[in-house]
């Protein structure tokens, strides 16, 4: 591939990062990649993989799934307290987290994540650092 090609994609795709809608997913396919751009992740693949290669992908992803998950019960805390799991919710922790995916909001809760912590740093739109 010529320099100028390669420049020109990699320009392309800056304009598309920069005037994307947030919270979008876009799917390129050039030449031997595919890349995907989430709202907080970027996933590049080869756009020809072997169904094991596939299958060790899937594995991955579940790899890096189990990672964030882990630091959001690190950086939210466990809810291993006597009943502390079960207590409800205030109505302002609640209002967070119904803006988020339920499937994952009830994910994390069966994953241990203090709700009512994710919650507050949702909220105060804390940053965490990998």
């Amino acid at each position: 591939m010529k320099l100028m090609e390669k420049l020109n994609r990699k320009t392309l795709l800056e304009k598309v990062m920069k005037t994307r809608p947030p919270a979008t997913s876009l799917w390129q396919k050039r030449e031997s990649i595919l890349l995907f751009t989430g709202t907080g992740a970027t996933v590049l693949l080869a756009s020809h993989m072997s169904v094991e290669d596939i299958l060790f992908s899937i594995r991955d992803l579940a790899d890096v799934q189990q990672v964030l998950v882990d630091q959001l019960r690190e950086q939210c805390g466990c809810c291993d307290k006597e009943g502390e799991k079960d207590k409800p919710l205030q109505r302002v922790e609640e209002e967070a987290l119904q803006r988020e995916p339920q499937d994952i909001v009830e994910y994390l809760r069966e994953q241990g994540v203090c709700l009512r912590q994710l919650a507050k740093k949702l909220e105060q739109n804390e940053t965490i650092f990998l």
